[in-house]
């Protein structure tokens, strides 16, 4: 590896002709201040030198891990960007939003209101009740007897705030909403090649509620603002 370190024999050329000068004309006893003179210049520029190394190496060190940060970390806002679709990424916000809103609910009157204001923004927002390609983790897998249909729960989650989007788990719960997939259908084919834990990107559509404007799992009024669980049903699920 090369080196910019001067070699230390090259500090005493400069000073070789002074010592020369020195021998042949200085008589006498006075000598001794030209010595002094000769020592002190060598001490002060191997001193000098070796301050600039270690200045160089600071700035050399500081310059590679600004590099190394600006490059390998990404800001929130690039990790946002890789989110499946830029619908999802404000519907997260605003139940973050809603979430901080109801934990500061003075009473029950002002935290229901949020409730009802939640109600009615899932419904403006996604006015046709359907999602595309959105992003999140398969969190549950699971089929009833003979496994003739499927319950699944998929997780999105965006700034540590997770919304869950599933299936009912048993025909009793589904009568009438039909949200479990069913043997031979698109999608129950799709799940056959997935596991839990797989990071999936998915479409399906909500059903309307007369109260919290899409439907819940949740039973308690603060767990529909605060994790959210809508049921919906699957129109799409692949693999990212």
């Amino acid at each position: 590896m090369e080196t910019n370190e001067t070699p230390k024999w090259k500090y005493f050329i400069p000073f070789y002709g002074i010592y020369a000068t020195y021998k042949s004309e200085t008589p006498g006893k006075g000598k001794w201040w030209v010595v002094s003179i000769l020592v002190t210049l060598i001490f002060v520029s191997l001193f000098n030198d070796k301050k600039k190394e270690r200045s160089e190496s600071a700035s050399s060190s500081s310059s590679s891990t600004e590099t190394t940060s600006g490059s390998d970390t990404p800001s929130e806002s690039q990790k946002l960007e890789k989110i499946g679709s830029p619908d999802q990424i404000p519907f997260h916000k605003k139940f973050i939003e809603l979430k901080d809103k109801y934990r500061k609910g003075e009473n029950e009157i002002k935290k229901s209101a949020v409730y009802r204001e939640m109600a009615a923004y899932v419904l403006s927002y996604i006015p046709n009740k359907k999602i595309e390609n959105w992003e999140g983790k398969l969190k549950k897998l699971g089929t009833n007897e003979g496994g003739s249909k499927v319950y699944i729960t998929i997780e999105s989650e965006i700034e540590d705030f997770e919304i869950e989007f599933k299936t009912y788990n048993n025909d009793l719960s589904d009568y009438g909403d039909n949200t479990m997939i069913p043997l031979n259908s698109t999608v129950y084919k799709q799940l056959e090649n997935l596991k839990e834990g797989d990071k999936v990107i998915f479409s399906a559509s909500f059903i309307t509620d007369s109260k919290k404007g899409f439907k819940q799992s949740n039973l308690v009024e603060q767990s529909n603002i605060t994790s959210p669980e809508f049921v919906v049903r699957f129109a799409n699920i692949k693999l990212k």
